[in-house]
């Protein structure tokens, strides 16, 4: 995996899928299971019918999830697993609660995973309006860099290559396929202490930055002036790159653009 075999990690992934929220929503169902099965004499029957098959399953569900966290270090990419073992845990309280014959818990049960679903939806919209926040960024940068250069103009993109892996890659397509720009570098900004994940995704992911930029990639600390009519500066890498290329780069001869969080610095004389 991406850093050998931590049971600590694998935990921590089976546990993913119960943040948010789920976690709660299957603890207070199971009370309200609990009090149900108390009222009718039918402890040992809740724990048969619904306890047992639900943990079984759920485990069964997420016990591979550890495995491919292990391998990618990206437990938020598998959230089906944690949907259905949750699912499958209300399905069997449900079922209980409504053969107790309790009308008034199972309309607690019912509420309990509206006020859920209500918060659950309120933080898929969150995330889809930071999707949406994110392309429209990229989509920006790309106007930007192809107003601002002529279609040979040099292009300098300077990154972080564990943190930013999918924006640089969106970035760069974007410009070759939509901004028509193909001249393009990049400068890694490399941290001194990476994490097991970071090391993989910086150096042996199949799609890592320096495979996307193969052959086009600058050292910031040892390049020329003459390499970028235009640099693209990541989120929170200027104050690096300017500390870092400070042998070479003039920002006097630049002129500063701030697209969001991105800067760019433009060659005087090279507009587009």
């Amino acid at each position: 995996g991406v850093d050998g075999f931590a049971l600590s990690r694998w935990i921590l992934a089976m546990a993913g899928p119960f943040r948010g929220g789920a976690g709660w929503l299957m603890a207070a169902v199971l009370l309200v299971t609990g009090i149900a099965a108390q009222r009718v004499g039918r402890v040992r029957s809740a724990a048969e019918e619904v306890l047992i098959p639900g943990v079984v399953f759920g485990l069964l569900l997420l016990m591979p999830l550890g495995i491919l966290f292990q391998k990618t270090g990206m437990q938020n990419h598998y959230v089906l697993p944690g949907v259905l073992a949750v699912a499958f845990f209300l399905i069997l309280a449900f079922k209980f609660i409504q053969g107790c014959g309790s009308r008034a818990l199972r309309f607690a049960a019912i509420v309990l995973v509206g006020i859920q679903a209500a918060f659950g939806s309120a933080a898929a919209y969150d995330a889809s309006l930071d999707f949406w926040e994110r392309s429209e960024k990229v989509r920006k940068v790309v106007e930007s860099v192809r107003d601002q250069t002529k279609p040979n103009g040099r292009i300098l993109s300077v990154l972080d290559p564990s943190r930013q892996i999918e924006w640089a890659r969106a970035v760069k397509t974007y410009l070759e396929r939509v901004g028509d720009r193909k001249n393009l570098f990049m400068a890694p900004i490399l941290r001194p202490k990476l994490s097991a994940l970071e090391k993989y995704l910086t150096y042996d992911h199949p799609l890592n930055v320096f495979k996307v930029y193969a052959g086009r990639v600058i050292d910031p600390t040892a390049a020329s002036s003459a390499i970028a009519d235009l640099v693209v500066c990541y989120p929170y890498n200027e104050i690096w790159f300017l500390m870092q290329s400070r042998r070479w780069f003039k920002p006097s001869d630049y002129e500063r653009t701030v697209i969001g969080n991105f800067v760019t610095y433009r060659r005087k004389g090279t507009a587009g």
